[in-house]
């Protein structure tokens, strides 16, 4: 009816959201936990678990605080979120130790190690060849 008189921008109704999330208050009071009980591991010696805690409650605190500011808090994006952010940390898990073993040959390999190397190589090559 509005619209028909071409009134429809003369009364608009929109919901009045709060600024306060209570759900992303107590997403944001998980990931604390998390951050708290992960330092206490690494400082226990359990560094693994310790950090896996820690990058969870971190991850949690960011996502709080994103959704808590532009009003956009939901338990169901929140698990879809989690899911996610657990699939990564799991699957990545054992790239830090693949660094550092990497890392570690890399530092014993030497130039003279590499030339002896590939003059084995070249030579075991240049007999399967023929020559």
């Amino acid at each position: 009816m509005l619209e028909a008189a071409g009134l429809s921008d003369f009364l608009k109704f929109e919901e009045n959201k709060s600024w306060w999330s209570w759900g992303a208050f107590w997403v944001a009071m998980i990931g604390l936990a998390q951050v708290v009980v992960g330092a206490i591991l690494i400082c226990c010696g359990c560094p693994q678990i310790g950090m896996f805690l820690l990058a969870e409650g971190v991850g949690d605190m960011v996502y709080a605080v994103q959704t808590g500011l532009t009003g956009s808090f939901s338990w169901r994006a929140y698990a879809m979120h989690k899911v996610v952010s657990l699939a990564i940390s799991f699957a990545t898990c054992g790239i830090g130790k693949l660094f550092k073993l990497g890392k570690e040959v890399a530092k014993g390999v030497t130039k003279k190690g590499v030339t002896k190397l590939v003059g084995k190589m070249v030579a075991e090559g240049a007999f399967f060849c023929g020559r």
